[in-house]
């Protein structure tokens, strides 16, 4: 039989067991009792003495062999009393003679049979048959995830075995009791892709196994599968809780995600690893695979609330409007039949990166979409309003510069927005069109009513774009100048008059003295 150290993770060699003898790895001498499949992934064939097709076990006959699950191996069954199909987990007969593995064997049925939840094999029955050792559970029609594996999941599928498990931890956890050995191959999928959780093998050996540690007559043992293994679970099995599952859950997702198990610690987010994989799952991942349990999520029900929240985003994700699929967040084309996709995506209000509308954080900077838009919204909407009210209150210019600025604003949310203030700039123009006519005839007015600096001022003002007022303003200036010469000319002729006058008035009155 082949064994995997839980320390070195060598695998070796080694004749079965019997009694209560202790298994001592070659590679580095590490002795560890009561070897199981949980512990030991791929242990190979493991008979059940007397168990095979068409044998008939204690009201059940056996159909065929399914798998190698923790602590025996599942057959498919028919229950002959109700004529239905269940799972049938027996204990090896290379166990069966050891009264500990027994003992676990039944603790394993105890903790399932505890646990009544819909994302949970649920226990049927238990008993013996001379020296076969069995438990009955519910037979789920489908594969496990590990088979699954080797085939891209789409992110509905993603989403709905997440959440399953995750429901079924959060239930489990709530009755006190901690899986420990979350992984693909436990993760069972109906033929509705419904979740199943099987083996909680490991929750019902852990009391067991701490009320001996306890009493002295054994030592701390790592149960689990190594790549699966929180950090905690690895230094000691006995002081895990929930958030151990939580690890594992994360290193599952990690997988369906990018396709392989995480490096810790992460040196990449998942969906670096593919263009297909969704960026809106890496925090959720990041936030489980955390090495200090009190920076993971501390149940997981808080696990199973942001899985809830992106799936109420992704539901509100458009379908391609060809073939009424759905496409990873990043594509501009429909993954299935290659139709454009860029009417759904709209640019992320801080750094112009393109994300798909139902999306609320952008996937380039992660500023919060829909609080970015409702700021520019706002912004939008202060400036149409305060342009209209310079507009009316003759205020051209600046009622354009607002405008324009209103028109710079990016993406597909606020096409209506630039729309109302193109029309309401075309407005605009018109009006400040008029009112330079208007001013034009004035300051011609003002001209002939010799009022040169107000006209002149008032031909200034005109706006060139519309009018050139130069001749005007030159004209208005050269009449200016005219009158004001014509002025000064008069002034010194009635200066020089009166001067004259003067001066004979004088000569009359000294022709008089004299």
């Amino acid at each position: 039989m082949r064994f995997l150290c839980p320390e070195c993770q060598e695998e070796f060699d080694c004749s079965r067991p019997t009694g209560d003898e202790p298994l001592t790895c070659p590679g580095c001498g590490h002795e560890f009792a009561d070897p199981d499949p949980t512990v030991v992934d791929d242990l190979g064939p493991l008979a059940a003495g007397g168990v095979a097709p068409g044998k008939e076990l204690g009201g059940f006959r056996i159909e065929e062999k399914v798998g190698i699950g923790a602590m025996g191996e599942v057959y498919r069954a028919t229950q002959l009393s109700l004529d239905r199909t269940v799972a049938l987990k027996v204990l090896p007969s290379v166990f069966a003679e050891r009264p500990a593995f027994v003992k676990r064997f039944y603790e394993e049925s105890m903790a399932l049979s505890a646990l009544n939840h819909p994302n949970i094999v649920t226990i049927i029955e238990r008993g013996n048959v001379g020296r076969i050792y069995f438990f009955v559970m519910e037979y789920v029609t489908g594969r496990s995830l590990q088979e699954l594996m080797s085939e891209p999941f789409e992110i509905e599928q993603i989403l709905k075995i997440a959440k399953g498990t995750a429901a079924a931890l959060n239930y489990a956890h709530k009755q006190d009791v901690v899986h420990r050995d979350i992984k693909p191959s436990n993760i069972m999928l109906s033929g509705e892709s419904e979740v199943k959780i099987a083996d909680f093998g490991l929750a019902g050996l852990m009391a067991q196994e701490r009320r001996a540690i306890e009493s002295g007559t054994k030592r701390p043992r790592r149960m689990g599968t190594p790549a699966y293994m929180s950090p905690e679970q690895k230094r000691n099995p006995l002081e895990v809780d929930g958030r151990t599952d939580i690890w594992a859950a994360g290193v599952v997702l990690h997988e369906l995600v990018s396709g392989q198990r995480p490096e810790i610690p992460l040196r990449q987010m998942p969906s670096e690893q593919t263009q297909t994989a969704d960026p809106r799952l890496d925090p959720i991942i990041v936030r489980c695979l955390q090495e200090a349990p009190e920076d993971r999520y501390q149940t997981a029900a808080e696990l199973l609330a942001d899985l809830t929240y992106f799936e109420a985003e992704l539901n509100r994700a458009p379908r391609c409007p060809a073939c009424g699929k759905l496409s990873p967040v990043r594509f501009h084309q429909c993954a299935h039949c290659d139709e454009s996709l860029e009417e759904f995506f709209d640019v992320c209000p801080e750094c112009k990166h393109a994300n798909r509308k139902e999306v609320r954080h952008c996937l380039q900077c992660g500023v919060d979409l829909e609080k970015g838009r409702t700021i520019v919204s706002t912004k939008v909407s202060m400036l149409l309003d305060q342009a209209d009210r310079l507009r009316l209150s003759g205020s051209f210019t600046e009622a354009l510069r607002m405008l324009d600025e209103v028109q710079t604003v990016e993406g597909r949310t606020f096409q209506e927005e630039r729309r109302r203030a193109q029309m309401l700039r075309t407005k605009t123009l018109e009006e400040r069109r008029e009112a330079a006519k208007r001013d034009y005839e004035e300051g011609k007015r003002m001209v002939r009513e010799h009022r040169f600096k107000e006209a002149i001022a008032l031909f200034k003002s005109v706006p060139k774009d519309i009018r050139n007022t130069t001749d005007a303003i030159r004209a208005a200036m050269q009449l200016q100048a005219r009158l004001a010469a014509e002025r000064k000319s008069e002034a010194t002729t009635n200066l020089i008059i009166m001067a004259t006058g003067f001066i004979l008035v004088v000569i009359i009155l000294l022709f008089l003295v004299l």
